[in-house]
């Protein structure tokens, strides 16, 4: 029959500690991605495996609706889709590319908008992924084409200004030769003789 109870006990005082303080500072880290400013992506074999909330407002679609599009590169503005795969794979392939370059992106309400995407490489659960960062910069896209509008319009408007001068240059001129032809008119019609049948074509030459 059991006589007693026999017990063996293990310090397990760092492991503990060291799962808090890893949790906290999983805490931290999950918050600084939340909250950060730009938008935030990983992709990983041609799938969206994590996006945080900025990403999310910034394109209109849940956390799950990203996660779940069987070609992410639909996000991607069509006319900017080859040159974006290009980079993309380029870059998993080791290859030189610049890690920072505007495009298009399509939000969920078909809304065009630009973004700055900066792309390195890391170790996403064991496996090479892409991490990004999308800055939107629609607005400065949008004021930097009404700069040149308006610049275009300005040097429009000057070339105009400058024809105008020049016309205006010019019927003065014309209206100078004009006074000395008529008063020439004059002069000769006075010149003329009452009776000389010249008068007719001093009329034809003054109209």
């Amino acid at each position: 029959k059991p006589c007693g109870i026999l017990l063996t006990a293990r310090d397990i005082s760092l492991r503990i500690e060291a799962d808090a303080k890893l949790k906290e500072s999983e805490e931290k880290y999950r918050h600084l991605v939340e909250n950060i400013s730009v938008g935030m992506l990983i992709f990983q074999n041609f799938k969206i495996v994590f996006a945080n909330k900025k990403l999310c407002q910034l394109l209109d679609y849940s956390f799950e609706e990203l996660l779940a599009m069987s070609n992410p590169f639909e996000i991607v503005h069509p006319d900017d889709q080859e040159m974006v795969l290009e980079k993309n794979l380029k870059h998993f392939d080791g290859k030189a590319v610049e890690e920072t370059y505007p495009f298009r992106v399509i939000d969920k309400q078909g809304k065009v908008k630009w973004v700055e995407s900066t792309n390195t490489l890391i170790n996403w659960k064991g496996v090479t992924a892409a991490l990004n960062f999308f800055i939107d910069i629609t607005e400065k896209v949008n004021s930097k084409r009404k700069m040149d509008k308006i610049t275009k319009q300005l040097v429009q408007a000057q070339k105009l200004e400058s024809i105008g001068s020049l016309a205006s240059g010019l019927a003065h001129d014309f209206n100078n030769f004009l006074s000395i032809i008529l008063g020439n008119i004059e002069l000769a019609e006075i010149s003329s003789g009452k009776g000389d049948n010249a008068g007719q074509f001093f009329d034809e030459a003054r109209e």
